[in-house]
């Protein structure tokens, strides 16, 4: 099995107007000379419609993942979440779950999705780095000073000290560095407090040398009453050591104790923070394959190897292996903490998640782990899964993008490889499942594609172990609740035959500003090309942020689910309820967001000309995402988020109906001059259909025949085909199909439009816009018939064919829009026009006519409304009930009548 890539993409095309590709196993052992498809072409003038094509039959060639639309789609997604990643990283505690969801639900915005992430697991470094540094430290000074193992207990008692000053030298140090991709993403360990064991070599050395200059100086006879929270850096510091037999006091040794590790804190934080400083300005901005990079590989392959390891187990969880696939101690108990030793009770995950279900009214638990099981696979000798240490060499397309691999934590401490996969997800599963866990998010993929290279390739490796996660997912989590992560690379999304929810972007990074723009862009554009096989997932976010309004509208638009990482009381409320509604329930898009055809090939984030405009439907009206993205973005060269404008100048955007790609559908195709489509799948048409691919809905089917710009309906504007209505502005036009609402932004900000056909009978134009708080208040309304002859259909028939969605497997649907005469128009014998419509939600609903309403009914009753006939707007209230479903019945006289 291999890998096609386009190699080097600055050099794609060279000057005879070749494509080069580099085609991959990933493993030296498997070549071949011969391949029988490496390469489809095909060409459409529908863009959207010649991507879903492409992209599917790629799949079908390749890995044999099934069409997104042919999968069923989590019901996870429709509610409200929490994922507690950024809110405790992998110090998550069943504790930690409490405060989390409770501050949510305390606030009036209650999650009933949760993603327990990386922590719970049970986990450990190997053997030779699970001895503390402040451990190794005490025995040899208490070696050295002849003071036994009572010397050795006070020495490891004082390891606070150490921590202290090298955390604070290390944080000193990191106020002063620029934001980096690598500093931000390194999770600290829960089982340790200290950032770094970098170097711990060099202090044991220093501590020697101390120890061998014996006695100087003194500093009191007794330790302090009490010690700062962080102790000033020690300068010139000298040690008088007693001899043996000398030790006084249990006083006089905690006080010497606490020096010794204090100092050597010091030493291995001033350490720490050189390399990192050296690191970052030498090593992270050298040039893929430069003298630098080649020289670094080398050492972090050769001396330097033993540090860097150390570095990795006691700052990160990076190197650390599964060693059971039950949960760890810290949910021993519905109220464990972050500090319970990890193996000193015995788990009751089940327990935990039972209590969390009742309490806050959860429906759905996720719980992260890796493809590999975790970050560096299991531990060879696990316990009914053995497997076997693996050791990467990164290919040289890895490496040309990602020159760091090469020093990657999996490349230095290889990932354990378990033997059977199939059997090892089948007993995690089945626990999880157990224990009333609901589905799963696993991480880390592309690391298996990684470690092929030490076995049969990272393509055939990458289909065993998604072969065998699909079989389990499918047994164990019904309903198909599972988030592929950090899985771009095709060999691993062809294998998704039926998981469909997948990562669309990198991690979303709250420490790092440049990334906060990049995060948004990546997500449109990776969606594109995802979409036909997968239901892209935008990841979380921080409500409480810099760019957490902008954030906030990219998810409310983006079809995927919304779930933000907020620390306990960390939470901004009132942005969290124009996404949220009552129940926990989110009003999500029925498709998938999109860049609009005009900013498929502009650089949004670089060119400070453009807006990003994002489009995407709901069952009645469409969106369009506006965002101004411009100052930063990935620096290939130096290898992170890089803000290279800290003030872009105000933009400017024009959102048209048919930015939606469903409404260029609504003129017939005999009006539409596009050219035929042709590929190499199939032949050219005559005439061209509106597009019907795999991620675009089909046209309104009540829409009014043959409407383009020109035609003089009636109604306000005459030609109006559309309402546009700015949730940021509140600003509420009626428009042609080619008529444009002009857009301004600042940097940072965000506008989402909604737009909604207007539908014209006997002289009334009228249109449902959505509830006016919500981000994506359009998909409020489920259904809009209107019926001429209120006599014709009983009005608790129409109630019912409202909500009946013509859904597809995925829950996308049609735009329910209808005339229930079916005839345009037309009126009925009680001389009275009648709009139905099914609401979701609650709050005030704005809708759109060109005259007042003679009677509008919520739930059978008269409701005020008011109007302006200036604008059209026609606002009313739309009470809170249980069920959150309101029928809305507005009525208007004849042309006649009027």
């Amino acid at each position: 099995m291999f890998n096609i890539t386009a190699n080097n993409p600055s050099k794609i095309f060279e000057a005879d107007g070749d494509i080069t590709l580099r085609i991959e196993s990933g493993a030296d052992n498997v070549v071949s000379s011969r391949w029988p498809s490496i390469l489809y072409v095909a060409a459409s003038w529908d863009p959207y419609e010649l991507v879903d094509r492409g992209v599917i039959a790629a799949a079908a060639l390749s890995g044999g993942a099934r069409p997104r639309l042919e999968k069923t789609i989590p019901a996870s997604l429709d509610l409200f979440g929490w994922c507690t990643w950024d809110a405790f990283y992998s110090t998550v505690s069943a504790r930690g779950l409490h405060e989390g969801l409770d501050s949510l639900a305390a606030g009036g915005i209650p999650p009933r999705f949760l993603i327990i992430d990386d922590g719970w697991q049970s986990t450990d470094v190997d053997v030779a780095y699970r001895k503390a540094p402040t451990t190794e430290l005490a025995e040899e000074m208490s070696d050295a000073m002849q003071l036994g193992r009572e010397g050795s207990e006070i020495f490891a008692s004082q390891e606070e000290g150490y921590y202290q000053e090298s955390l604070e030298v290390i944080a000193k140090t990191g106020k002063m560095m620029p934001p980096s991709q690598t500093g931000d993403c390194i999770p600290l360990a829960p089982h340790t407090v200290h950032p770094c064991r970098l170097l711990v070599s060099i202090a044991d050395r220093v501590m020697q040398t101390l120890l061998a200059k014996g006695p100087s100086s003194r500093h009191g006879a007794h330790p302090p009453k009490a010690e700062p929270a962080v102790s000033k850096p020690v300068e010139n510091t000298s040690l008088q050591l007693p001899q043996q037999g000398q030790l006084q006091s249990l006083g006089d040794g905690t006080y010497l104790a606490g020096l010794g590790q204090r100092i050597a804190g010091y030493i291995v934080g001033l350490g720490t923070a050189a390399f990192l400083i050296f690191y970052q300005s030498l090593i992270e901005p050298a040039p893929p394959g430069s003298l630098r990079v080649r020289c670094f590989a080398a050492a972090a392959q050769g001396f330097l190897r033993p540090a860097m390891l150390s570095f990795f187990a006691a700052a990160s969880d990076f190197t650390r292996r599964l060693t059971s696939v039950r949960a760890n101690s810290k949910f021993s108990s519905p109220d464990a903490g972050p500090d319970e030793e990890w193996g000193g009770k015995e788990e009751r995950l089940g327990d935990v998640v039972a209590q969390l279900k009742a309490q806050y009214g959860l429906q759905f638990v996720y719980c992260w782990h890796g493809l590999p099981a975790y970050w560096a696979g299991v531990m060879p000798d696990m316990e009914g899964h053995p497997g076997t240490v693996l050791y990467a060499s990164p290919t040289p397309g890895v490496l040309e993008v990602e020159p760091s691999m090469a020093w990657n934590p999996a490349v230095l401490a290889g990932i354990g490889v378990v033997n059977n996969p199939d059997k090892l997800y089948n007993a995690m599963h089945k626990y999880l499942a157990d224990s009333g866990v609901d589905g799963v998010k696993v991480d880390c993929q592309a690391g298996v594609g990684l470690i092929g290279s030490a076995s049969d390739g990272g393509a055939a490796m990458s289909k065993r172990f998604h072969m065998a996660l699909e079989g389990s997912v499918a047994e164990h989590f019904p309903g198909n609740h599972a988030i592929n992560c950090m899985c771009h690379s095709t060999e691993n999304m062809y294998r998704m035959q039926d998981t469909v929810v997948a990562r669309a972007s990198d991690d979303f990074y709250p420490r790092d500003p440049a990334s906060s723009h990049p995060h948004i862009a990546a997500c449109s554009y990776n969606t594109l090309f995802m979409s036909p096989l997968l239901q892209p997932d935008w990841d979380m976010f921080h409500s409480k942020h810099p760019s957490a309004r902008i954030h906030a509208m990219a998810r409310a638009i983006s079809g995927a689910a919304v779930y933000v990482s907020d620390k306990p009381g960390e939470h901004d409320l009132e942005l969290l309820r124009q996404l949220v509604l009552p129940d926990g329930s989110v009003m999500r898009c029925r498709g998938v967001a999109r860049p609009t055809r005009d900013c498929l090939f502009l650089d949004v984030l670089r060119d400070n000309k453009s807006l990003l405009k994002v489009w995407n439907v709901n069952a009645v009206t469409a969106v369009v995402g506006i965002f101004h993205l411009q100052g930063s973005s990935w620096d290939r060269t130096r290898r992170k988020f890089y803000t290279h404008d800290k003030e872009p100048a105000r933009l400017k955007a024009e959102v048209r109906p048919t930015d939606i790609e469903t409404f260029r559908g609504l003129d017939p195709p005999a009006a539409r001059d596009d050219p035929p489509t042709s590929s190499t799948a199939s032949s050219s048409r005559a005439a061209p259909t509106p597009p019907t691919s795999a991620t675009a809905p089909p046209p309104a089917a009540g829409a009014p025949a043959g409407a383009r710009s020109g035609d003089g309906s009636g109604g306000v504007g005459g030609a109006a085909r559309f309402v546009a209505f700015s949730h940021t502005t509140q600003r509420l036009v009626a428009l042609a199909p080619n008529q444009a609402m002009p857009v301004s932004l600042s940097s940072g900000e965000g506008d989402v439009v909604t737009v909604s056909p207007i539908v014209h009978r006997s002289g009334v134009s009228f249109a449902p816009v959505g509830l006016m708080a919500m981000m994506n208040g359009g998909a409020a309304i489920l259904s809009c018939v209107s019926d001429p002859d209120p006599e014709s259909a009983p009005q608790a028939d129409l109630k019912a064919s409202g909500r009946r969605q013509q859904q597809d497997s995925q829950g996308t649907s049609a735009l329910q829009y209808s005339a229930a005469s079916g005839v345009s128009g037309a009126s009925g014998a009680s001389g009275m026009i009648r709009f139905l419509l099914d609401v979701r939600g609650c709050g005030e609903l704005l809708l759109y006519s060109s005259v007042a309403p003679s009677q509008v009914l919520v739930n059978n009753g008269a409701q005020q409304c008011s109007f302006d006939a200036s604008t059209g707007r026609l606002l009313l209230n739309v009470p809170q009930v249980q069920s959150l479903l309101t029928t809305v019945v507005v009525q208007f006289p004849t042309s006649a009548q009027r």
